[in-house]
């Protein structure tokens, strides 16, 4: 697995959770939502110009401006200071994730001409959050500090009955991961485990039989149902693309097929910016 855990944050919990609520104040945008299987949605605190009608990411090698909610979240700010190294920092963002939503897999970075180095600090999760990296699924939790190799396919869910909030960081392409982190970060132990068990024949053929009532107005609905398959049973982050096709072949709908190739494409091989696949 290429994500890495490179250490933890002593979280002060009073003051994060006074941010949090701060950011309930905050307009969070939908940019991406396209990648998501329910509730997606993003608030950037520093890019590149500083302004919040920058959402979406490019490529820039200048250091993050703070937008206006970053002077919601004063906790959240100290801690970026404290253990980053700040100068190398390109966009800031907080990612939440609603309950029982999740993203289909995807690879990121296709429409760029250029790979951040992405770090994800969850500070606020449950114990039914998960990321997914190609065929492996791990947890990050409260503090830890991970590396997300965003050009492996991947996916995250939140299965839990409370919000998935990450502060999430992108650095100049090709920073080192030991210029990252500061020495104010405490070191933290990996906890690899795998608890998707093999998938049985009667949940195979019951995902076989979703090809006879594939349909225009359900297509997304089976997309979110392959995408959150893969998080309960031992599966590489291609199969749901694998089990979309052969869903689309069983149809008989050639422009169905089409769009399950078209999609693919989208999310794991090529894309151009806002040209997302419409059926």
């Amino acid at each position: 697995m290429s994500a890495q855990l490179l250490g933890k944050i002593d979280l002060d919990k009073d003051r994060l959770a006074a941010d949090i609520r701060a950011l309930d104040t905050v307009e969070f945008s939908q940019v991406y939502a396209d990648f998501a299987c329910g509730r997606w949605d993003i608030c950037v605190l520093r890019n590149a110009t500083g302004s919040s009608t920058e959402q979406k990411i490019r490529t820039h090698d200048a250091k993050a401006l703070p937008t206006p909610p970053s002077k919601h979240v004063p906790y959240i700010n100290e801690l970026i200071e404290r253990c980053f190294r700040s100068d190398g920092i390109r966009y800031v963002r907080i990612m939440r994730m609603g309950p029982n939503s999740c993203l289909i897999p995807h690879q990121d970075y296709l429409e760029l001409n250029d790979e951040y180095v992405r770090i994800h600090v969850p500070i606020e999760t449950n114990d039914r959050c998960w990321n997914t990296e190609d065929d492996k699924i791990y947890q990050m939790r409260m503090g830890e500090i991970w590396f997300l190799d965003a050009t492996r396919i991947h996916s995250a869910g939140c299965f839990g009955e409370t919000d998935r909030l990450h502060l999430m960081l992108d650095f100049q392409p090709g920073t080192r991961l030991s210029e990252v982190v500061t020495d104010q970060v405490q070191p933290a132990e990996l906890r690899p485990s795998d608890p998707r068990p093999e998938m049985p024949r009667k949940i195979a053929e019951a995902i076989d039989g979703l090809g006879m009532v594939l349909s225009k107005e359900n297509f997304r609905d089976v997309v979110a149902i392959l995408s959150k398959f893969h998080f309960h049973y031992r599966s590489h982050g291609k199969d749901v693309y694998r089990w979309l096709s052969s869903l689309c072949e069983k149809s008989g709908q050639a422009d169905m097929i089409q769009y399950a190739k078209e999609i693919e494409k989208y999310y794991t091989l090529s894309r151009q910016p806002d040209t997302v696949p419409r059926i």
